[in-house]
């Protein structure tokens, strides 16, 4: 590690950046091997020096910046040395108040050192960034501070560029009596620091004379001992080969046994591993069973009473029927997946028309097909009665018109098939559609557990990945199998084929119903396709009709909702309507939530609506994905109706109150408008949450800290967001506390309350229920 050290020293000694930089790198994997942080920093605070020396300023910026990593082992000097650094790397890339503001906490810590020649440094940097912003007045301060520091360090070279800057910043201001004076003395180091570097040249000179003739005799002397080697070498030679084969031998056989030793190991891991998760899903989904079984007690109570009870009461009712039914569905799937795994998954065969049990299964899905305007048909020709397990083969056809479903577009077709095939002497179920296929890549994946397919304009569209490998071992238990076959933009048809030696006559009593049992619809909601003048205006972009039906239902009262069944169809409801406020949900068919945000807050005509996401995931890698994006709010699911009205209330009026502020000024805000609008919130931001936790953080000071008066910030950020700077400086200081309670950030509310900067935990919790409409107390039970 140190004579990587010593040679990235050297090449960077000649000025060799890229030289310096190789052998820099490999000391620091060295001294990382060897866990000395100390010299592991060294290594890569010379890193950033090397890239420097080649001109990758940005590059090497980055890297300084990043050294803090090491603040155990820092001290004041290497700290100085950082910012100072940081700060040079960011004046030569234009970022000059964020150079400032490293460079004076620079200056801080060489304050507080004895060190002359580093605090002349960091005000000579000042003094730089000063003199390209033309501030020359500013410049010669700092220059004028920094020039007794450097005569009493007797650094020639930073008395060289101090002089120089004092030169032209009078020279600016027009004093060219002092430029005059400042020019000479400058003049007179570089003369100085010219007889220096002459006088070091002359003595390398001298030197590299001396080495070249000793060179030579050494080169003489090499010759003649090369001659005496070479006779012993081939005499070694012959002795070195067969230890060597003998050492390869032995090595080879000592890995390979490692090598079985270790996959041997490994596989034992594994193998415990797999049987931990096995258990774990059983058990899990045995807990689950249990308040499943608790919720659909009760609901089928309720639902045979369902005619003395309201109308909008009974389809709440079905609704939460349905899908506490899937749900039991899944957990008993997650169950059958462990059963595989183990040997122990068995049939419960049952004489069961085919046709009675292949009409059910479609009719699941009656309401969702009319909601999505796809034409779902089941053609049941043959009254056939097969010795099968109906529940695992229902769960087959729900796996198999569930993916057709999702992969079929609105004003597309779905047939299912279903009776017995003289041809192949066997049942045969198909499940046909005119959706968007899968490619040939995919095809023979779609059996394998876990695989989804995905596209590049909607990627997965969720589940489990489970279903379909579900599917084929059912069938596979039944003496039959599942193929597949596709054309990519046609569609696809999955056939599920059964033996004959099922067929059963037809039994006294059937274990199904001869009549079709009709679909549980879902909640009713009015079409609304025109905007209202009379209540706020929202599209809602949501796929799952039951949860679209919810939202309408919980929203309507108060605001006007137009719906969209996925992204693409919402940009076709745009060019016609323009809503307050967009919710959206993430997953979905052909274009997914963060695609369509995307796509809008990249339009000047869009990008100023509101826009709220629904999702299910709650890690700090999709939030982040929404917040870059520009998305205004997301909310996790599930949620509350009274969380979802305040986090809309709250949105769209600020957004009316924005509007009408940009319709009372005096010009439309074109794209640098925007762009510049943008940029003053992104400033006006970092500086709230750099002071997140100071309580006496004022609009004052936020007006202070952007050079505007406080009359000036009021317009500006009611015209942009339609908060004044008070509402403003609150909004960012919640929405970092919704962060750190959503994320478990602290281990209590008080400490959250007091890292966004609140003395009162009782005030915060009001203004957090009104600003979200839920307590943060509740966010941390959850």
């Amino acid at each position: 590690a140190r004579t990587c050290w010593e040679i990235g020293e050297n090449y960077r000694y000649r000025q060799d950046g890229r030289g310096a930089e190789k052998y820099f790198a490999r000391a620091k994997g060295y001294f990382d091997l060897l866990d000395n942080r100390r010299w592991a920093y060294k290594s890569e605070y010379h890193l950033a020096l090397a890239r420097d020396l080649q001109g990758e300023i940005a590059h090497a910026t980055q890297v300084l910046a990043g050294l803090f990593k090491y603040n155990d082992i820092l001290d004041a000097y290497d700290s100085g040395n950082i910012y100072n650094d940081v700060g040079r790397g960011l004046i030569d890339i234009g970022l000059y108040d964020s150079a400032e503001s490293v460079l004076e906490k620079a200056l801080v810590i060489r304050s507080k050192i004895d060190s002359p020649g580093r605090l002349a440094g960091t005000l000579n940097e000042l003094a730089t960034l000063h003199l390209r912003q033309k501030d020359y007045q500013k410049s010669i301060q700092y220059g004028l501070k920094a020039l007794p520091l450097a005569r009493s360090a007797g650094n020639i070279y930073k008395l060289r560029d101090i002089t120089d800057k004092l030169n032209r910043a009078y020279f600016g201001l027009g004093d060219y009596k002092k430029a005059y004076d400042y020019l000479r003395q400058h003049q007179t180091y570089i003369d100085s620091l010219y007889n220096t570097d002459k006088a070091r040249a002359l003595a390398d000179m001298q030197t590299r004379y001396e080495t070249e003739k000793k060179d030579k005799e050494n080169l003489i002397l090499k010759q003649e001992s090369e001659q005496a080697i070479a006779i012993i070498k081939r005499q070694k030679l012959i002795t070195a080969v067969i230890i060597i084969a003998l050492v390869l031998v032995s090595l080879m056989a000592f890995l390979a046994y490692r090598a079985y030793a270790t996959r041997k190991k490994a596989a034992i891991k594994i193998q415990k591993l797999h049987d931990t998760q096995t258990r774990w899903f059983i058990n899990i989904a045995h807990e689950l069973r249990t308040p499943l079984t608790l919720i659909l007690g009760p609901l089928n109570n309720l639902l045979e009473q369902a005619k003395q009870l309201p109308s909008a009461m009974a389809d709440e009712l079905k609704v939460a029927h349905k899908n506490s039914q899937h749900l039991l569905r899944l957990v008993n799937q997650i169950l059958d997946v462990s059963k595989m795994d183990t040997g122990e998954l068995h049939l419960e065969e049952k004489p069961t028309a085919i046709a009675t049990l292949t009409r059910q299964s479609v009719a699941f899905f009656t309401s969702m097909a009319a909601h999505k305007k796809i034409d779902l048909q089941a053609v049941v020709n043959d009254e056939i009665y097969a010795n099968i397990d109906n529940e695992k083969v229902k769960n087959i056809l729900i796996n198999l018109i569930a993916n057709a479903l999702k992969f079929t577009h609105s004003g597309g077709k779905i047939t299912v098939t279903a009776g017995y095939s003289p041809n192949r002497d066997a049942i045969e179920i198909k499940v046909t559609d005119n959706g968007e296929g899968i490619s040939p890549e995919d095809l023979p994946r779609v059996f394998n557990r876990f695989f989804q397919v995905e596209t590049g304009d909607r990627g997965h569209q969720g589940g489990s990945g489970i279903g379909l490998a579900l599917s084929l071992e059912y069938a596979r238990l039944h003496g039959g199998t599942i193929t597949a076959t596709s054309q990519p933009g046609e569609g696809s048809t999955f056939t599920l084929t059964l033996p004959a030696t099922l067929v059963c006559p037809k039994p006294a009593h059937t274990t199904l119903p001869d009549e079709d049992q009709p679909a549980i619809a879902g909640l009713k909601t009015p079409e609304l396709t025109a905007r209202s003048q009379e209540k706020p205006n929202i599209l809602l972009v949501e796929d799952n009709p039951d949860m679209q039906a919810y939202i309408v239902k919980n929203l309507q009262e108060n605001f006007h909702v137009v719906k969209a069944n996925d992204g693409l169809e919402a940009l076709e409801t745009l060019k016609n309507y323009t809503p307050d406020l967009i919710i959206s949900d993430v997953m979905m068919p052909r274009m997914d939530g963060l695609e369509l945000a995307r796509k809008l807050k990249a339009n000047n005509k869009y990008k100023i609506i509101p826009f709220i996401t629904l999702t299910a995931r709650i890690d700090e890698e999709a939030k982040f994905d929404a917040l870059r994006i520009g998305i205004d709010d997301y909310i996790v699911k599930p949620f509350n109706p009274e969380e979802l009205f305040t986090r809309v209330n709250n949105l769209i009026t600020n957004y009316q109150t924005r509007k009408q502020v940009i319709k009372e000024s005096d010009h439309e805000q074109d794209e640098a408008a925007f762009s510049h609008a943008e940029e003053t919130i992104g400033k006006l931001k970092e500086q709230v949450l750099q002071h997140l936790e100071d309580s006496s953080y004022s609009v004052k000071d936020l007006a202070a800290s952007v050079s505007m008066s406080e009359s000036t910030l009021h317009r500006t950020l009611k015209k942009i967001t339609g908060l004044t700077p008070g509402q403003f400086i609150r909004e960012i200081k919640l929405q970092k506390a919704f962060e750190l309670l959503e994320l478990r950030k602290y281990p209590t509310i008080a400490e959250v309350v007091y890292a966004v900067g609140f003395e009162n935990q009782s005030h915060f919790a009001k203004l957090f229920k009104s600003r979200f409409g839920k307590s943060p107390r509740e966010y941390y039970s959850e």
